[in-house]
């Protein structure tokens, strides 16, 4: 494993780095690289499973992968200058991630030449400049959880895209996309994200939408020519509660808004910049899909105008490994009321059981100040009153992430590293792990998502 990310590293990639021939994870993510990636660096590093240059100042075309590269998993060179068409991976049936985004990709979408890539969950080609058709219907992909395919000139999506029964998320959004929709987006039963925004869609929300009522979780069309259907399926009253836990974004602003939605977090002028957010509508969405996790037993409370929402957990608990100490959450979130972005986390932790009975934990996450919805850069924790001395985001090797406390100047002088918690006794603090490997009697502790590193 060769990890060097999130450092100022300058230069380029030296070719010398094919000689390491048995490396398996490749990590150089976030630093301030230049040049291209050497053409037969894959032909050399056969044995890669893990591969992330993401967020470098990387240019030219990727290099040429073949059989050899058979082992690779994820694939990420995302924010980058890299630019040509995207590239052929056949002979990669372990690939699960293939993220493009946010570079000067261009031409059309594979379509059959890829087709060999049977485990992909992730595709994101997002922010490139890629037109033609988005090829979505191959039958070997049906595993896909996410597809992002937004700011891109597409005119076109394949037929066949309701037979991706796995999708979660899908982003088309900021393309030439025309017609109406189809009818196949109500096929999707897992479906949480669907942003159809900036398109030249029109017509009417088909009826199939029913469908998604019980999954979804975002919803936006606006900047569209769409002019009907939100109030029939997600706003009627016999649908109210479906329709808290969306967020809704259209354009229902103005005295003739394109399309009726009095259930809308979010109503714009079609058109133009002008949005407006209710603050309390936001307040109640996000309240409403933390009760409907039935086994948390959740009660929150949207309070201070809506601009925060307060929970508890009433009917589970998070439990270490071995069960031997419990603790109970009390959490909530805080909104910019001008957005309805989430601005910070915060989590009570407070022991039940065992050698820490009483003690209670204050964490608190903050998110950045140019990162989307959900992104943190910053995190506290005090124990009992008193501020620890630090508390990080850390990313560790392979797709792991989470957090470093350093209570060292608390009684006890505990420190948390999530990287490395098995060989270190973090005392009090290991409640953070049952985010992780907990043997759960009711539910994990909740703490907020970093990004996309999902532990594995």
């Amino acid at each position: 494993m060769l990890g060097l990310g999130n450092n100022k590293f300058t230069g380029t990639i030296p070719e010398t780095y094919q000689d390491m021939t048995a490396i398996e994870q490749f990590y150089v993510r976030e630093n301030q690289l230049t040049g291209s990636i050497p053409p037969t660096f894959f032909t050399e590093l056969n044995q890669v499973a893990f591969f992330d240059v993401s967020f470098n100042l990387l240019e030219g075309n990727l290099p040429i992968f073949s059989s050899k590269n058979s082992r690779l998993e994820q694939f990420r060179c995302s924010n980058n200058k890299f630019y040509g068409k995207m590239p052929e991976m056949n002979f990669l049936p372990d690939l699960r991630t293939l993220d493009l985004s946010w570079n000067r990709f261009n031409g059309t979408m594979p379509g059959n030449s890829n087709k060999d890539l049977i485990d992909l969950k992730y595709l994101r080609i997002n922010n490139n400049e890629f037109y033609g058709t988005i090829v979505a219907n191959n039958s070997n992909h049906r595993g896909l959880i996410e597809l992002n395919c937004a700011n891109n000139s597409f005119t076109s999506l394949s037929s066949g895209l309701g037979e991706l029964f796995d999708l979660e998320v899908l982003d088309l959004s900021s393309n030439y996309l025309s017609g109406t929709i189809s009818e196949e987006y109500g096929e999707f039963s897992k479906l949480t994200a669907l942003n159809l925004a900036s398109n030249l869609l029109s017509g009417t929300i088909p009826p199939t939408f029913e469908g998604l009522r019980d999954s979804l979780r975002y919803l936006s069309l606006d900047n569209t020519n769409i002019t009907d259907g939100l109030e029939d399926i997600f706003c009627a009253s016999n649908n109210s509660s479906s329709a808290l836990i969306t967020h809704i974004k259209a354009d229902c602003l103005g005295d003739d808004p394109q399309i009726p939605c009095d259930c809308c977090t979010t109503c714009c002028n079609k058109g133009g910049d002008y949005c407006e957010t209710n603050a309390t509508a936001i307040c109640q969405v996000n309240a409403a899909e933390i009760e409907s996790d039935m086994e948390r037993g959740a009660n929150c409370n949207c309070i201070q105008d809506g601009s925060r929402v307060d929970c508890v957990d009433t009917a589970c608990e998070s439990c270490n490994i071995q069960e031997t100490s419990c603790a109970i959450n009390e959490y909530g979130r805080t909104f910019n009321t001008a957005t309805g972005f989430s601005l910070n986390f915060y989590n009570t932790i407070r022991y039940l059981t065992g050698e820490w009975t009483g003690i209670e934990i204050q964490f608190e996450a903050n998110e950045a100040s140019t990162a989307l919805d959900g992104d943190y850069d910053a995190c506290s924790v005090s124990v009992d009153g008193e501020a620890c001395m630090s508390c990080i985001f850390a990313r560790c090797s392979g797709n792991n992430f989470g957090y470093v406390a350093d209570c060292s100047n608390l009684p006890g002088g505990y420190q948390y590293d999530a990287c490395r918690s098995k060989y270190t006794n973090p005392g009090y603090l290991e409640i953070f792990d049952t985010y992780f490997e907990s043997r759960v009697s009711g539910c994990k502790l909740l703490l907020p998502f970093i990004g996309d590193f999902k532990p594995t």
